[in-house]
């Protein structure tokens, strides 16, 4: 677990509010799930579960566990929903038992799910918004590649000759071995000829625009990949296709993307077509489509936030009842204009109190006392050392155009 600083949570706060105006541009509605969940939910499919999971029982001795994956809540949740088709947006905690920098971070996500199998034009369609969300969200934050690849390739490639179990242990096995050692893996397991055909054109080579000309079973799913690519080259994007990549390979069934910052090889995010996944876990035919970028990853991206104060005024009462009420009504009218109030009671020297404001950035302070009491004009006095005479009556409006005019 880790602490956010103020500035840091800027940061985040920015991130997260940028990414619900982007998902809700393709009409993809927020929604929140809770930390915590049945660790059976966390359990099934997913290389994200096991001893990586935080578990532990409640009172009535069932099962819980602390979200290890944000893909199994949201699913969960749409599935409750009874809607037939959903578009969602989220920011998850996650929490993995794991080396890595951070054990709990976020997961940005968004997920699109029909409780249906889709035609052709339609899982494309659902694909590209995922996509092509994301990339709009990215473009101006940082620069980076999208890799399009196909994990269902393989997947239905070793399905014409194994099931079950035997496919994903197959999967998992390719996914650690170099490309070049793929074909004699499936060979080795009496995998369907084609498969290994398969894996020997795409070891050389991996866009495949080998097997695109050859025209074979492939060529559909190829097309997508293709497709794909030039619509975010369209839109400025850098793309690669890397049919060699398994990531994740337990989740999807069809075309897949890693999402890499230039000149870092830790991902951002990833994302694809998960329906096998969804169908197993809601128990009917299902077409699920998901997206996630790391919210702390993308903060680590981001130039360093400027200090903010916590407020933007420091109204310093004397310890006079008359002095403190005034000091009360000039906060609540501060207040009222959005503008952030530091209120504290005079307990020592002015000249600490006012260090104090110094040490915390607050840009501006005043004092209420006698002068006050009877009408005088309030002295503001600012970060450089500046004294302003202000009515009271006009505070608000001075402070809001200095804010307007950064001052």
């Amino acid at each position: 677990m880790h602490d956010v600083s103020p500035d840091r949570l800027v940061i985040y706060d920015q991130i997260r509010r940028d990414w619900f105006d982007v998902c809700r541009l393709s009409g993809f509605q927020g929604v929140e799930v809770p930390p915590v969940g049945f660790a059976e939910t966390f359990q099934a499919g997913h290389n994200a579960a096991g001893e990586r999971t935080y578990q532990f029982p409640d009172r009535a001795g069932r099962d819980l566990a602390l979200i290890s994956d944000s893909l199994p809540s949201v699913l969960r949740l749409a599935a409750g929903r009874k809607l037939p088709s959903q578009r969602l947006t989220h920011c998850t905690p996650v929490f993995r038992y794991e080396r890595r920098p951070r054990r709990h971070f976020h997961h940005l996500g968004l997920m699109e799910v029909h409780f249906r199998t889709l035609t052709p034009r339609e899982h494309l369609a659902a694909t590209a918004r995922s996509l092509t969300t994301v990339a709009d969200f990215l473009a101006d934050r940082c620069a980076f590649t999208v890799v399009l690849t196909d994990p269902g390739l393989w997947r239905a490639a070793i399905s014409r000759t194994a099931t079950g179990h035997v496919v994903d242990q197959l999967l998992n096995r390719l996914r650690t071995a170099p490309a070049s050692r793929r074909p004699a893996i499936l060979h080795e397991a009496c995998a369907d000829p084609d498969a290994t055909q398969l894996a020997e054109s795409i070891a050389a080579d991996p866009s495949g625009a080998q097997l695109l000309q050859d025209g074979g079973p492939e060529m559909q799913r190829l097309l997508t990949c293709y497709t794909l690519a030039d619509r975010l080259r369209a839109k400025g994007v850098k793309v690669a296709i890397d049919l060699t990549e398994l990531h994740a390979s337990e989740f999807h069934d069809g075309p897949a993307f890693l999402l890499r910052p230039d000149g870092d090889q830790r991902l951002l995010g990833d994302g694809g077509s998960y329906g096998i996944f969804a169908e197993k876990f809601v128990g009917a035919p299902t077409s699920l489509y998901s997206a996630v970028l790391g919210l702390e990853r993308l903060a680590d991206l981001q130039p360093p936030a400027p200090g903010l104060p916590p407020a933007e005024i420091a109204v310093l009462a004397e310890p006079q009842e008359e002095a403190i009420k005034l000091a009360d009504n000039l906060r609540v009218e501060l207040q009222s204009h959005r503008i952030a109030v530091w209120d504290v009671l005079r307990t020592r020297a002015i000249r600490q109190h006012l260090r104090e404001f110094a040490d915390l950035g607050l840009p501006y302070s005043t004092i209420i006392g006698e002068r006050e009491l009877i009408g005088a004009p309030l002295v503001v006095r600012s970060r450089d050392g500046q004294h302003h005479n202000v009515p009271g009556p006009d505070l608000a409006a001075w402070l809001v155009a200095r804010r307007n005019s950064g001052a």
